[in-house]
């Protein structure tokens, strides 16, 4: 059997007008939007993705006209839908405050985190999910634990939680004292502390000189309309995650001498260099993840047109070969194109690590990392994914041939490349959910 997927014209999604979270926010992090259709501009710029098809010439006047040659085809089409505004994301979103001291020699983070919810659906219990407890980090060493919980109820009342119920090694239940009801808003605190003693092929991996820390916040599991998401963790490489969009305002700490690419953009490190240490405070709204790449990195940047103007940022960790520069120009016109074809690239960033030890690539909304000589398919299809996923989200966890799908779609015709079919084998027809 030969599964097909299509996909229709569509409005898709976009990031709204940033709103107070309690502390100031560089001009440069806000999400690019306009809560009005855009109007189009009298002289819209050509996408440099898409060069244009050789214009066909006049037969020649003779007694026997010469056939009009064939135009010469786009090589990567644009689509056949006009992209629409795009919708804006619940204005009532999570909006989280953490801090992150990294100590990638001893493979360890010690962190803060707090969160304000404002939920849908009345909750009398509230969930954590700590990821990088899941199968495939836990398998290699890595540990979360959450400690120093306390809340904050609508009336204002802080509450101290005594005792954390593990429902299993990636989710914590919290107990209310009281019913929080729709548009109520509770705030959640916590420290917690992860080790990671091992490199390992995974989003969660590290060694004295980088670490990968990808979906490393406790995170709040909610589905808008649905309620909490508590389904057991999965093994699978990448996807595992079921998140709503959030606003992230991230400080983190590490020693002098290593690189930060993370989810968003950075306000200007002002750290004191005599201290051993430096820090940054990493911002990103309406984004469903927060997740970053640490080592010492060779660095370019450059600017995409999608079709806003998106800030490119590409590091090559110092140990691998790989040349920065021919990354940067795949993502800068995988992403120029995508925007042509499915909406516009709402954030203002996207930042790009090449670490050891990693095969092939995971995406992060507005972060991506990928392992050695992954220059090629695996960078469009991660680019993809900040469309399919980042932008349309969907649980990846239970339902991963959503966004793989779609993105595999954008990635074969960026590429040029035929999708191979796969037959169902007859064990697994009619066993999928």
């Amino acid at each position: 059997m030969v599964a097909v997927l299509a996909a229709a014209c569509s409005t898709t999604a976009q990031v709204s007008e940033p709103r107070d979270i309690g502390a100031p926010t560089a001009p440069a992090s806000e999400p690019v939007f306009d809560p009005t259709p855009p109007v189009p501009p009298t002289s819209p710029p050509v996408p440099t993705a898409a060069p244009a098809a050789a214009s066909i010439p006049e037969p020649a006047a003779t007694p026997t006209p010469v056939p009009t040659p064939t135009p010469v085809p786009t090589p990567r089409p644009e689509g056949p839908c006009d992209t629409g505004p795009l919708a804006v994301p619940n204005p009532d979103r999570p909006v989280y405050t953490a801090f992150i001291d990294v100590d990638p020699p001893a493979g360890q983070v010690d962190g803060e985190v707090s969160v304000l919810f404002e939920p849908d659906l009345a909750i009398d219990e509230l969930y954590l999910r700590l990821w990088p407890n899941g199968p495939r980090p836990a398998a290699g060493g890595v540990s979360m634990e959450l400690s120093n919980v306390e809340l904050v109820m609508p009336d204002g009342q802080y509450v101290s939680v005594p005792e954390l119920e593990l429902v299993n090694p990636t989710t914590v239940r919290i107990a209310l004292p009281a019913t929080v009801q729709p548009g109520q808003e509770i705030t959640a605190a916590a420290t917690f502390i992860m080790d990671i003693p091992a490199e390992l092929n995974s989003r969660i991996s590290g060694r004295q000189d980088y670490l990968r820390l990808g979906t490393m916040l406790p995170i709040l599991p909610w589905e808008p309309g649905r309620g909490w998401a508590t389904d057991q963790a999965t093994s699978l490489f990448a996807e595992s995650v079921s998140s709503p969009v959030a606003d992230y305002t991230v400080r983190v700490r590490v020693p002098d001498g290593y690189n930060v690419l993370a989810s968003g953009v950075a306000d200007p490190d002002v750290s004191d260099d005599t201290l051993g240490f430096s820090e940054q405070i990493w911002r990103v709204e309406a984004a469903r993840d927060f997740s970053l790449s640490i080592g010492r990195f060779r660095t370019v940047t450059g600017t995409a047109m999608a079709p806003e103007a998106v800030v490119v940022t590409v590091g090559v960790h110092e140990t691998i070969d790989d040349n920065p520069q021919v990354y940067l120009d795949k993502i800068i016109d995988s992403l120029e194109q995508f925007s042509n074809r499915w909406g516009q690239y709402p954030w203002p960033s996207l930042t790009f690590a090449v670490t050891p030890n990693l095969s092939g690539g995971i995406e992060f909304p507005t972060h991506i990392q990928q392992g050695p000589n992954t220059q090629g398919r695996v960078t469009s299809h991660e680019v993809g994914h900040m469309f399919f996923y980042s932008l349309v989200g969907n649980n990846q966890g239970a339902a991963p041939w959503l966004d793989e799908g779609l993105t595999s779609y954008a990635e074969f015709t960026y590429e040029g490349t035929p999708a191979n079919n796969f037959e169902i084998p007859a064990a697994g027809i009619g066993n999928a959910t």
